[in-house]
This record gives structure tokens, sequence and C-alpha cells, in this order.
């Protein structure tokens, strides 16, 4: 869930990730960042994660397409100087 590549980080970047089952329907997430190059001390993040059941609910296949993120929203990074 923790997206590095929106986050300022260097190369020292550790994410911690943890998934706690609370009950049938509830999971808790939870990540730690460190990243002594960037922030003072390590900070983490925590949510409960809820399934959601609707009566006649269809659960429907997705189909990642590799790279879509950058077919998107490529035209929108900065060109390095000298490229254009």
């Amino acid at each position: 869930m923790v997206r590095p590549r929106r986050q300022p980080h260097s190369d020292a970047l550790e994410v911690t990730e943890r998934y706690t089952a609370l009950d049938a329907n509830t999971l808790q997430y939870e990540a730690t960042i460190e990243d002594p190059k960037v922030f003072a001390r390590a900070w983490t993040i925590s949510m409960p994660l809820y399934r959601r059941r609707e009566p006649n609910m269809q659960l429907m296949e997705y189909k990642c397409v590799e790279f879509a993120e950058e077919l998107m929203y490529g035209h929108l990074r900065k060109k390095p100087a000298g490229t254009e």
C-alpha cells in the first residue's frame, strides 16, 4: 500500500508492512517507514481495512496492465535538462 515513488525518500528507505486479522471481516494494516537520510525518526501509519459485502455481490476479474501508470501519467514527468 505504501508507494515509495510518491514519497520523499533515499536509498536507505525501509518499509515494513503488517496485516493482522482482527476478525472475519477486518484486517489491521500497519506500515513503518524508516529512512534516516530523510526523516528524523521512523514513523508508522495504521488503519483498519474492512471487507465490504453487499447482497448479490460478484467479484469481477481485474486485469492488471503493466506500465499503465507510465502510459497515463508519463507525459507529466519532468524531463532532464537538455532533452526537450
